[in-house]
């Protein structure tokens, strides 16, 4: 079984392989997955690599509106915020190449657009609806990552089973 390991070199994924097709028990539904898929060991968290983790921080929590999810043992090196659900994981490095934007979803994309224009965040994309089935808009942090901020629009598919009524 082969490790991949995430910016701390702590084991982030484990590779399944052996047989064709294995059924792996998760709750109480199991899950068949091809040989060579990623199973995640631990909750996944998007983490940013920041050159200046204590300014990124204070980015996120005073424009963006996050909150610090736990004081940490080395803020110089590392810090967690949260907000709409999504905690993210800042950390003390470089990123090499271009990375993925971050996506946070929101129940209002107009109300968080104004929030976060007011707060001074740079706006790189303004709310689009697109394909009729979410609308988002994107903004740059400080370190230049991109956030996207996306609201579903189209009911969820046990929302279109349940009889009105």
């Amino acid at each position: 079984m082969a490790e991949i390991t995430d910016a701390t070199d702590r084991p982030a994924l484990k590779m399944i392989g052996a047989l064709p097709r294995q059924t792996h028990t998760r709750s109480r539904s199991p899950v068949s997955r091809p040989v060579g898929a990623l199973v995640p060991t631990a909750r996944a968290r998007p983490t940013l690599l920041v050159p200046n983790v204590e300014t990124t921080a204070n980015y996120y929590v005073s424009v963006l509106g996050f909150a610090l999810d736990a004081p940490s043992f080395d803020p110089a090196h590392c810090a967690s915020v949260v907000r709409w659900g999504r905690t993210v994981l800042i950390l003390k490095g470089t990123a090499r190449g271009e990375s993925l934007p971050l996506y946070c979803a929101v129940d209002d994309v107009q109300d968080v657009h104004r929030e976060l224009q007011n707060n001074g965040a740079v706006i790189v994309l303004s709310p689009q609806f697109v394909d009729g089935n979410w609308s988002a808009f994107d903004i740059a942090d400080c370190d230049g990552h991109r956030v996207r901020f996306i609201q579903f629009t189209t009911p969820r598919l046990h929302e279109c089973a349940t009889p009105k009524g």
